[in-house]
């Protein structure tokens, strides 16, 4: 039984993989965040229209990607591609089942959901910029920042929102 692709949705230059079925949960975008602290571990956040996952980045992710870095990479190892673009790949059920530690979030299981924006400047450098992603559940707190170039924070909250909802703060 085929199901019908809305008109608005259709794409012709998407893969027919990666082509929305009515009914079937998209995953629309991540995050690669890492939790507080310096050496805390880095966990890439997938947001879906029902649901976030805050995936671990394992061993096995970062090899299945070829982010695992090293000597490898120099001697026609495969090139780094951003974990998210693996998941982008992955159905969500498949996603959530890839690593035992995967945590799925909904908006009834959060107290509070905020997205915030910061910027720290230095004195001896250009400023660091990051969106916080703050989580809260009855059993379980996340506070979640973006690694690397920082992004807007209307981009975040629009990614975050479809799973989310009214839950989402801002």
């Amino acid at each position: 039984m085929s199901a019908t692709v809305p008109s608005g949705d259709y794409d012709p230059g998407v893969p027919a993989n990666r082509r929305w079925v009515m009914g079937q949960e998209r995953v629309l975008g991540y995050l690669d965040v890492q939790g507080g602290g310096f050496r805390a571990p880095r966990y890439t956040l997938v947001a879906t229209d029902r649901r976030l996952i805050i995936a671990q980045r394992t061993r096995a992710v970062e090899a299945a990607t070829g982010g695992g870095g090293g000597l490898g990479r120099l001697f026609g190892g495969k090139p780094k591609v951003p974990v998210g673009q693996h998941y982008l790949a992955m159905a969500a059920e498949a996603l959530v089942a890839e690593t035992p530690g995967n945590v799925v979030v909904t908006a009834a299981d959060l107290q509070l959901a905020e997205a915030i924006y910061h910027e720290d400047f230095d004195q001896d450098g250009p400023p660091t910029r990051w969106v916080l992603v703050h989580l809260a559940a009855r059993d379980r707190d996340w506070q979640l920042f973006t690694v690397g170039e920082a992004p807007k924070l209307d981009a975040v909250q629009a990614l975050l929102r479809p799973a989310l909802g009214t839950t989402l703060r801002g």
